[in-house]
């Protein structure tokens, strides 16, 4: 007969042992029971637990199942043999247990829990959600049931109730790191960025060393362009997993964006050391090879991932014609290989391959019918040619129209709606078309439908192939006279003998950290006597003008009648009225180009593809004059040859 007294002694060791961590002497302790009382379930259900905290989940189930033996209609022993098949992802044992306990005692609430989990698990997300429903009937305080009923309404895209159910899952455990990561992840999906920040926050103060609350807090402050934080969470995720592709990746980013591109160079190869297929690695590594001026080593990369991408595993991604399916990181990429042969000065291969802008995400296509032109003979016919890009774009490539309209029998110019009336003046023999580049071609029927169309993007691929065909053009766009002389009227009453138009920030996002600079930095310049300087930055941008002057005592007159934004055919004239534009590479330089307006660019260490690779002057633009960082992200010294240049041109013009 069993000592009653001893066993339960035991039993008290085996569970000192467990809060002491000493669970191996507690599993050692919990055989010799098993061995001495093999009749007692309670011996097998306690190793059965003891076992399954170390791990050891077969044995776990041996002593489950001799627990079962002993009793097969005990609940709690079905519940914990479910709970470590479970754990052995044997979702279909586990089951059968889950059920059985549940048969035995229906309001079993850990048992109706945990099948909810496996069948949320399998995508059963309404049945889930009915059992969690049941447990939280059952026990209102069910943290677990509470928050797994979150989860699931997240997977349904019930986010609003999801919310409820993690607030209350944290109202009754306020230390529940999984409750605030999710809430994070809601939140910053609803762009609710103050919100996101709190929670991931919250979730990492209380679980330090989670690296996916780290990257999801990188990634949101990624986001918001607060990249110094961003790197100290990517940081904090690399010491647990040093060997994430996607951490290095994220990593590289924010680095990249800061531009400390050396450090990005590290870590993108990292990320391919640990993936070797990772696309979107290859395309940034290439970027900062050339935003640092290594334009060979960035050609390679994008070599290298091309041969990548038409390797399996990408390249099995085929169309329903049989056809191989480029991925949009690949488009990317052969896109970006596109404008570094065209910086390198490749016109005839970079201009083909300018052609994939078409395949991405963010162009703009129309459902437009007519032949593409070929560069075939137009003498007779009458030819479509359509903007597709921004106002600086749609400016440059407007230095090809007098090519096309020499050549055809007519030409129809449709562009940016704001363009007209100076495309009308500067191409009086096409007939122009303003409106968006939209879906909407009805107007062509008015204008004698041309059966021959081309993008003005793709014109320099007929016309511009070769470094010989950029022959320069003085001047290719014409102001409206009366609006110059009304602006060279307001300039003579600035009592200073040379007037310039300065810009100093770009609107393109994803280059502004490279290109744009703030209007502090430029007073070097700002600072030579006898020069009146002008606003020609579109966007707001009083609260810079206020800074200056009340700084440094420093104006740049601006009038609120002028806005590039809108009226361009002002612009235009207020360009033109001016002795010489100073910019970094905006819209206004195309503005000022082709204006022959004289213009000096603040151009970043590597410069668009536009510009060419080291180069002073401009093959589009005659009038132009580049001045470039001396090292990345240095404009001290842009500005100070600025100024030395401005001083010299004021003394050769006296």
């Amino acid at each position: 007969m069993a000592d009653i007294s001893k066993v339960s002694n035991d039993f008290i060791k085996v569970q000192e042992l467990m809060r002491s961590a000493r669970a191996e002497d507690a599993a050692l302790l919990c055989k010799e029971i098993c061995e001495r009382e093999s009749g007692n379930i309670n011996a097998w259900l306690m190793q059965g637990q003891v076992l399954g905290q170390l791990g050891r989940y077969i044995e776990a189930v041996d002593s489950l199942r001799a627990a079962v033996d002993i009793q097969p209609d005990n609940a709690v022993a079905h519940y914990l043999l479910g709970a470590v098949f479970q754990a052995l992802n044997d979702d279909s044992h586990a089951i059968d247990c889950y059920q059985r306990a549940i048969s035995i005692e229906s309001d079993y609430v850990d048992a109706l829990n945990n099948l909810g989990v496996i069948l949320q698990k399998s995508g059963d997300f309404q049945v889930a959600a009915n059992n969690y429903e049941k447990v939280i009937n059952l026990s209102p305080a069910h943290v677990g049931a509470i928050y797994n009923m979150g989860l699931v309404k997240l997977s349904m895209g019930q986010e609003g109730e999801a919310v409820e159910y993690f607030r209350k899952s944290l109202s009754l455990n306020p230390d529940s790191a999984p409750s605030h990561y999710n809430l994070g992840k809601i939140y910053c999906k609803k762009e609710v960025i103050q919100e996101a920040k709190e929670h991931f926050s919250a979730a990492i103060q209380l679980a330090p060393r989670w690296p996916e609350a780290r990257v999801e807090l990188g990634n949101l402050l990624s986001d918001v362009g607060e990249y110094k934080a961003a790197l100290q969470h990517y940081a904090a995720a690399l010491e647990d997993r040093p060997e994430s592709a996607s951490i290095h990746y994220n990593f590289a980013h924010a680095l990249q964006a800061l531009l400390r591109f050396p450090e990005a160079v590290e870590h993108y190869s990292l990320a391919l050391r640990y993936h070797p297929v990772l696309l979107e690695a290859y395309n940034n590594l290439g970027l900062v090879h050339q935003d640092m001026g290594c334009h060979d080593e960035a050609m390679k990369v994008f070599d290298k991932a091309l041969s990548v991408a038409e390797s399996p595993p990408h390249a099995s991604t085929e169309s329903s014609a049989g056809d191989r399916m480029p991925s949009d990181v690949e488009i990317e990429i052969r896109w970006h290989r596109s404008l570094l042969l065209l910086l390198m000065g490749n016109y005839s291969q970079g201009w083909q391959e300018y052609e994939w802008r078409w395949m991405l995400k963010a162009t703009r296509k129309r459902a437009l019918t007519q032949t593409l032109w070929d560069g075939s003979d137009i003498a007779e016919k009458s030819i479509l040619i359509y903007g597709e890009q921004g106002i600086g774009d749609e400016i440059l490539f407007a230095s090809c129209f007098h090519d096309v309209i020499s050549r055809a029998g007519s030409v129809v110019i449709d562009c940016d709606k704001r363009l007209v009336p100076l495309f009308q003046r500067s191409f009086p023999k096409a007939v122009v078309h303003g409106g968006p580049q939209d879906e909407d071609i009805s107007w062509l029927g008015q204008v004698g439908a041309p059966g021959i169309r081309i993008p003005s993007g793709s014109l320099p691929r007929i016309l511009r192939k070769h470094r010989a065909d950029y022959y320069p053009h003085r001047r290719y766009l014409v102001c409206d006279p009366d609006l110059e002389m009304r602006w060279r009227s307001r300039f003579s009453g600035l009592s200073a003998r040379f007037v310039v138009g300065i810009a100093w920030k770009s609107g393109n996002a994803s280059k502004s950290r490279l290109r744009s600079t703030h209007l502090l930095q430029w007073q070097p310049l700002l600072s030579i006597a006898d020069v009146a300087f002008v606003n020609l930055q579109y966007g707001d941008c009083k609260g810079e003008l206020e800074d200056l002057r009340e700084q440094t005592g420093l104006t740049v007159h601006d009038w609120p009648d002028a806005n590039p934004l809108l009226d361009l055919d002002n612009f235009a004239a207020q360009i033109s009225a001016l002795n010489l534009v100073i910019s970094i590479d905006n819209s206004t330089v195309h503005m000022s180009g082709a204006l022959a307006v004289p213009t000096w660019i603040a151009q970043p260490y590597s410069p668009e593809w536009r510009w060419g690779i080291s180069k002073e002057d401009s093959y589009w633009y005659p009038n132009i004059r580049q001045f470039h960082q001396q090292a990345i992200g240095d404009w001290d010294s842009v500005f100070r040859d600025l100024a030395a240049a401005l001083e010299e041109y004021i003394d050769a013009s006296s």
